[in-house]
């Protein structure tokens, strides 16, 4: 597959990608200032909106992935881990994903889920709600 991985990817390395895209070939982007912290990853300067619009539009991606909402679907994932294996309450396992704010963290899990933190623990445990 070829994925073009955007948004902030300054410091990412090549085995982080290798290890998240196995099997892929990626192509990132960095805009004018960021200096890579890795210089072995094949990137491509945008320096605008604009830029990305038309590099998506000239080659053939199989997958544009934005670099924030990559890391938010991995938090989200290892968060419905912890509901699943632990008792934790949903501010200690919002915290440990990286997600301090329980408040948003609730918000994104449900857009993401379409339940609540909460309401996916009763359901994988055959319980009900108690709201």
């Amino acid at each position: 597959m070829e994925i073009l991985l955007t948004g902030f990817t300054a410091f990412l390395t090549q085995e982080w990608i290798e290890t998240a895209f196995p099997d892929d070939h990626v192509l990132t982007t960095h805009t004018k200032g960021e200096s890579l912290l890795d210089t072995r990853i094949k990137t491509v300067m945008l320096e605008s909106k604009q830029l990305l619009d038309q590099l998506t539009e000239t080659y053939q991606f199989d997958r544009v992935v934005y670099f924030s909402e990559y890391l938010l679907r991995l938090r989200l994932s290892q968060a419905v881990k912890l509901l699943q294996n632990t008792n934790l309450r949903v501010g200690t396992i919002a915290d440990q994903v990286g997600i301090p704010n329980v408040s948003y963290f609730s918000l994104v899990f449900k857009k993401q889920h379409g339940v609540t933190p909460n309401e996916m623990r009763y359901q994988m445990k055959g319980e009900k709600s108690t709201k």
